[in-house]
């Protein structure tokens, strides 16, 4: 059997919770002036004097949740033609002529957005490199540069699926937690063979219906005058026609198959197991709760020696992927890791969360938004969230203490009904010891 050994040390720093200080209501401040232009954009302006640069993040409900059904990669592709143009269009180039150092686009579940980490005086080349995207990049695609774009989405594909260790369980993770015809069940980058059959038609159509003003959230952080900056945007974004807010898209989804599967790994070391969750119809209140208790199950496998557990909690739409990682020594036994990583959650579900974990967990969400305000293309990125996921909400003052209101009770009860529902056990298998 695997032998646990305790840790005591983090259960005895602050006992009594008084040596943590809990972050104040100012410190967690992310309270950017809000405004909804007349073609819908919404614009969240965060000046900060002290910067010497700004972050312009704009963002799309125009994730892989809203692909056509058998459109595999559509909305990954059409974010990759969007993003960096070509010939004259090649705005990667153009923006490293102007000192941008941050030049990045990434597509998600629900999500695309589009970044740039500029120098406070190209905050007009920043907006302007936006309103040419969305307004003219689309129009000029032509057959030979969609092909362009698909040979390197197929091949980042390849880099990033087959590469990294424990690639085939994260492989067999995507496919056991969204069955097809699930949208997620071939990850964000579709598979081949799907790509290879997206037209330009499918590009623009996908392009011309999401990405578009009353679909979007702007974020903008760091050193600008806020309103020289809104003028900016109204002489750019505010310009591009309004369009229509993204309705939620149906999954279309077969049941989830609970039980186990396991993959042999030839680029990992460790085994690992993986527990997975899918779940539908998360309301809010219990969103907050399972991403509290996904940071809870990290600070909690402390308390163990000889494993490393990590979690993603991921909410899209109104469902979200909850997933715990644990990652065991050579010698581990498949039946015993599996245990120890059931153990994790049984700690929080069938026996009440001590009183100081609670108290390191809020602190450790302190911590993260802490480092999210730290840098302004993650502060900007910040805004973004909190805006799509509560509206205006997010200016209330206190938004960001809310965690701090989340007692054992709540946490407990709801990853207690979530963890009943069907869930998959994935078990990655050293194939042999490597040099």
């Amino acid at each position: 059997m695997l032998a646990w050994v305790v840790v005591l040390s983090v259960a005895q720093a602050g006992a009594s919770g008084e040596e943590i200080r809990r972050v104040t209501a100012k410190e967690l401040s992310n309270l950017p002036q809000r405004v909804v232009l007349e073609n819908g954009l919404v614009v969240l302006l965060a000046a900060d004097p002290s910067a010497s640069h700004v972050a312009v993040d704009l963002s799309f409900r125009a994730g892989t949740a809203y692909e056509p059904q058998g459109k595999g990669g559509l909305a990954h592709l059409t974010e990759h033609v969007v993003a960096t143009g070509s010939g004259a269009e090649d705005y990667r180039a153009q923006a490293e002529a102007r000192g941008v150092v941050d030049f990045n686009a990434t597509t998600d579940f629900e999500f695309m957005q589009f970044l740039l980490v500029a120098p406070a005086s190209e905050l007009p080349f920043a907006l302007w490199l936006n309103e040419q995207r969305l307004g003219a990049r689309l129009g000029s695609l032509d057959e030979r540069e969609l092909d362009r774009h698909r040979r390197i989405v197929m091949a980042e594909r390849e880099q990033n699926l087959n590469d990294p260790p424990y690639a085939v369980a994260n492989k067999l993770v995507f496919k056991a937690a969204f069955v097809p015809p699930h949208p997620l069940s071939d990850t964000v980058f579709g598979s081949q063979k799907s790509l290879a059959a997206l037209t330009r038609k499918d590009v623009v159509d996908f392009g011309s219906r999401y990405l578009v003003m009353k679909n979007a959230v702007l974020s903008i952080s760091g050193r600008f005058e806020p309103g020289v900056a809104l003028d900016w945007v109204r002489k750019t974004l505010g310009k591009l026609p309004a369009g229509e807010p993204a309705s939620r898209p149906p999954l279309v989804r077969a049941l989830l198959r609970p039980g186990s599967t396991s993959a042999v790994e030839r680029l990992s070391r460790r085994p690992r197991v993986s527990l997975v969750w899918d779940f539908e119809q998360l309301p809010q209140e219990s969103s907050e709760a399972l991403r509290f208790a996904s940071l809870l199950v990290e600070i909690l496998s402390r308390e163990y020696a000889g494993i490393e557990a990590s979690t993603d909690f991921h909410p899209y739409l109104d469902a979200a992927l909850f997933r715990l990682d644990v990652v065991f020594s050579r010698d581990t036994r498949p039946e015993d890791a599996k245990d120890a990583a059931h153990e994790l959650l049984r700690a929080i579900t069938e026996r009440r969360p001590k009183d100081v974990l609670l108290l390191l967990t809020k602190r450790a969400w302190d911590a993260k938004l802490l480092r999210a305000l730290d840098g302004l293309d993650s502060r900007a990125a910040l805004g973004v969230e909190d805006e799509w996921r509560f509206g205006a909400a997010a200016l209330d003052p206190g938004h960001g203490e809310r965690h701090w209101f989340i007692d054992a009770r709540q946490v407990r009860d709801t990853l207690e009904a979530r963890a009943r529902l069907g869930h998959v056990v994935v078990h990655a298998r050293p194939a042999a010891p490597r040099p």
